[in-house]
């Protein structure tokens, strides 16, 4: 999303660079409506880039916060806590899925290759 407004970016902080070339345009009435346009044109955008940049910081924000939680999952699923302690805290799904679906099948060894996992759990 940022990338997609780098244009807009430099219509809205720089329009000089678009208006500097309507000197020589034969015409003073078309000369003064083109920098209108470009000077309403660049506010717009500038708004436009504002509202892009806060929704890709909240959207950052949301994909930090499923990641963060993803991680806690997988690491309960694993047995431990998300600050890597022991799984002495473990419910008693936790323990059930540790105990027939983590250790028979290896999923958590990365060194397996992913079909294999998957068709050991799913058959």
């Amino acid at each position: 999303m940022r990338e997609s407004m780098a244009a807009g970016r430099q219509v809205s902080d720089h329009p000089g660079r678009l208006t500097a070339h309507l000197g020589n345009t034969g015409s003073e009435k078309f000369t003064e409506a083109a920098e209108h346009f470009i000077s309403s044109w660049g506010y717009g955008m500038g708004r436009l880039v504002k509202d892009a940049d806060l929704i890709a910081d909240r959207l950052q924000q949301t994909a930090d916060g499923y990641a963060g939680t993803d991680e806690q999952v997988a690491d309960s699923m694993r047995g431990g806590t998300a600050t890597g302690g022991s799984g002495a805290s473990q419910g008693p799904v936790t323990a059930w899925v540790q105990a027939h679906v983590i250790e028979p099948t290896g999923i958590d060894d990365l060194s397996r290759d992913i079909d294999d996992t998957w068709k050991s759990v799913f058959g």
